[in-house]
């Protein structure tokens, strides 16, 4: 298995954040963390950058959890890069599921540009694939109320909270049973119980008829919006 030099695992996340809610539910996100972990695209059992531990799953968590595991994610192009995934209980409000790129990984990768967007890092559309084939297993596993996709972007939105800006904002994933008449003109993809809500690009416009399209989703509706950006966080 690869490992990866220290330094690479500093820096920012790229990351698909899952929300829970309530927080008192705690089988829903253990259940999520066991089905991510038995995907074949993400290697991650182990309680250090070293990989040298492994790391049980635990059966319970405490009132108040800050838990993670390391290792590796493959890439449709076959690029290996390290990544974390971290269980959050917050004091009140939900529990989070965690799976992070560290923008180290990204930067010794590929030619990364500041700031994090996807017209000037067109390789992040490959991992919104990846993060969103994933969001759908652990979804049919354990239904997560929903999830968002972006640079440090866990706890900054919550589904109790969410607007109509937030999904025009793009990088949202919402459950079918969250879906407002409002949302429906919005440029959105739809797979299963699912919804991937992504912010307009014209790198991803087709010539032929100007739809924007994400791989293995069917186009419902025109662009529109512009992507948001989260809040800093570390976990390191």
């Amino acid at each position: 298995m690869k490992k990866f030099q220290k330094e690479l695992w500093h820096g920012s996340y790229y990351e698909i954040a899952m929300e829970f809610f309530p927080r008192i539910e705690v089988s829903r996100v253990i259940t999520a963390l066991k089905s991510l972990l038995e995907n074949s695209k993400i290697k991650c059992q182990w309680a250090d950058q070293n990989f040298t531990e492994i790391k049980q799953i635990p059966d319970s968590l405490d009132e108040y959890t800050f838990t993670s595991f390391f290792g590796t994610i493959n890439l449709k192009d076959g690029k290996e890069l390290g990544c974390h995934i971290v269980i959050l209980r917050e004091q009140e409000r939900s529990n989070w599921l965690d799976i992070c790129i560290p923008t180290g990984m990204l930067e010794a990768t590929y030619e990364l540009s500041y700031p994090l967007e996807h017209k000037n890092n067109c390789f992040l559309y490959d991992i919104d694939d990846l993060f969103i084939e994933l969001a759908m297993t652990i979804y049919n596993a354990a239904k997560f109320d929903f999830a968002i996709i972006g640079e440090e972007v866990s706890g900054s939105k919550y589904i109790t909270d969410l607007t109509e800006e937030d999904i025009k904002n793009g990088g949202i994933i919402l459950p079918r049973r969250y879906m407002k008449k409002e949302y429906l003109d919005l440029n959105k993809r739809q797979i299963e119980d699912l919804y991937y809500f992504q912010a307009y690009s014209k790198k991803r416009i087709t010539s032929s008829n100007n739809v924007f399209t994400l791989r293995g989703f069917q186009p419902l509706g025109p662009p529109d919006g512009i992507r948001g950006s989260g809040f800093r966080r570390t976990y390191l």
